[in-house]
């Protein structure tokens, strides 16, 4: 497929750096390219991301939600951890699983 055919939305990136948001979004691209040739459908990908602190030293955990769609099909993965593109890694792992698990024909 063709790269500018992905639909992919970054949603609560504002504080993210760049070097990260990037990686996502990278990672993101290769994801959805994989689904949509095994699929031969369309992937629309939203990934969320919400920072949530924790303790009196301010450490921040993320939770990363992400929402697929595909040849009408919903899914959607929830994830937390101390490092966000570890967090993202984990949601596209329990969408492909999902994904796999489901018959398409």
């Amino acid at each position: 497929m063709d790269k500018n055919s992905l639909n992919i939305v970054l949603d609560g990136f504002n504080d993210v750096e760049n070097s990260v948001r990037e990686s996502v979004l990278l990672k993101a691209e290769v994801f959805c390219n994989k689904i949509e040739e095994k699929l031969k459908n369309k992937c629309n990908l939203h990934i969320h991301i919400k920072k949530h602190k924790h303790g009196d030293k301010g450490r921040i955990k993320y939770e990363v939600k992400t929402k697929l769609t595909t040849g009408g099909v919903f899914f959607e993965a929830t994830e937390f951890d101390w490092d966000l593109k570890k967090a993202f890694y984990k949601c596209l792992e329990i969408l492909e699983r999902n994904i796999r698990e489901r018959s398409f024909k």
